[in-house]
């Protein structure tokens, strides 16, 4: 058949004919015309093709192992192994975007999420004619979601879609990641870079970023700041959370721009607001408190004037250290200085001494962050041993001879 994919089992294959009617397809799907059982793959399998023009139908089971994209998704399929295909009584309907949406539903919403029934309606919604489904379809089959592993098919699919009239923008961002790290194909970070391009020009805020990221460091293209600092300030303009913090960072270091503090407070002031991990809080937390410090420093301002910004630096901190568990060591080790010295906050050791610990268990901490954690964790219990020592000598002395 012309549009009938070569998927492996298990998956579920559902690929009609040019000549099958969307109302032919739904009256076959929901037929008790299901015979026999396949000893060869434990699904069952309609009689086909029929002769007037009608379907193939090869119904295998989907596999009910634990993802490995993710170790808690998906949830414990809700549909018995055994069911049919589809859901018993949905309404007839001929509209992709009814299967697209319930598919995204099931996936994103549900209470509990089912990502084999929400591939079934992708794959519906493909058969209708949908290429967002189909992408949809692809990207499950690349990360195992409702259906077995299958990043070659997946990458077959991404190109279809990406070679589409018009060409599905998504496929062409997943298309250079799989091409930038080797999903399902060979290595090939010049080829990347055109898919990210192609996104791009579409509008693609994903393929922005990550055409950004390879130009900053020459990933598959010669090094080019200017240009990785205009998707960045685009991004931003779009409202995008990662976009507003890399313009900042592009400001505060004078990347492919001049060096520019006002507008890199601006950016990560922005993107602080934005309730998102990837967003800027850390970076105007210690935007606010190295200005505040280097106002004291230059003698402009006293220390109470510059009580504010420590105290919202403080917020701000502890927001992402509380919030993301996983952020990075050194934002510990930042709030555990907070609380150590009391910036921003009352002095608390034993909320600082807890830190401390939290960030040497954390990643991006270098040999010196280490260092210096270590040292203050010792001065904490230096000065609890000091303070300890100090009471009891008080208590012999007032307890008297």
């Amino acid at each position: 058949m012309e549009n009938q994919y070569d998927v492996p089992s298990p998956v579920y294959t559902i690929f009609p004919s040019v000549n099958t009617s969307p109302i032919q397809l739904h009256s076959m799907i929901h037929s008790d015309t299901i015979i026999s059982s396949n000893p060869c793959t434990g699904g069952f399998m309609l009689p086909s093709p029929k002769p007037n023009g009608g379907i193939l139908l090869t119904v295998f089971h989907f596999v009910s192992t634990t993802n490995p994209y993710d170790s808690s998704y998906p949830p414990t399929p809700t549909t018995p192994r055994n069911e049919s295909f589809f859901p018993m009584t949905p309404p007839i309907e001929t509209n992709p975007a009814i299967y697209y949406d319930r598919g995204q539903y099931l996936l994103h919403f549900a209470k509990p999420r089912d990502p084999f029934q929400a591939f079934k309606n992708f794959v519906i919604a493909t058969n209708l004619g949908s290429l967002r489904a189909k992408h949809q379809v692809a990207y499950c089959l690349q990360h195992g979601i409702g259906v077995e592993k299958d990043e070659k098919k997946a990458v077959e699919i991404y190109l279809e879609t990406a070679n589409s009239d018009p060409p599905i923008a998504a496929s062409l961002c997943q298309l250079g990641i799989c091409f930038q790290i080797g999903i399902g194909v060979e290595v090939d970070p010049s080829r990347a870079v055109k898919y990210y391009e192609r996104a791009v020009h579409i509008g693609n805020p994903d393929a922005m970023f990550n055409l950004a990221y390879c130009l900053r460091r020459g990933i598959g293209t010669p090094v080019d700041c200017q240009h990785a600092y205009n998707l960045y300030l685009r991004l931003a303009e779009l409202g995008d959370p990662q976009g507003m913090k890399f313009a900042g960072n592009c400001y505060s270091a004078g990347i492919g721009t001049p060096k520019n503090d006002a507008e890199a407070f601006k950016w990560f002031h922005r993107s602080s607001e934005c309730d998102h991990y990837w967003g800027g809080k850390m970076e105007y937390a210690l935007l606010l408190y190295e200005s505040a410090m280097s106002a004291i420093e230059l003698g402009h301002v006293a220390l109470d004037f510059a009580a504010p910004n420590f105290c919202e630096a403080f917020h701000l901190i502890r927001e992402v250290c509380e919030n993301f568990p996983s952020c990075p060591g050194l934002n510990k080790l930042m709030l555990g200085k907070f609380y150590h010295f009391g910036i921003g906050c009352q002095k608390d050791f034993q909320k600082a001494l807890q830190w401390y610990e939290k960030a040497l268990k954390s990643y991006f901490m270098t040999t010196q962050s280490l260092r210096e954690c270590e040292s203050l964790i010792n001065d904490i219990r230096q000065s609890f041993d000091s303070s300890l020592s100090t009471a009891i000598k008080n208590e012999i002395l007032i307890g008297g001879f």
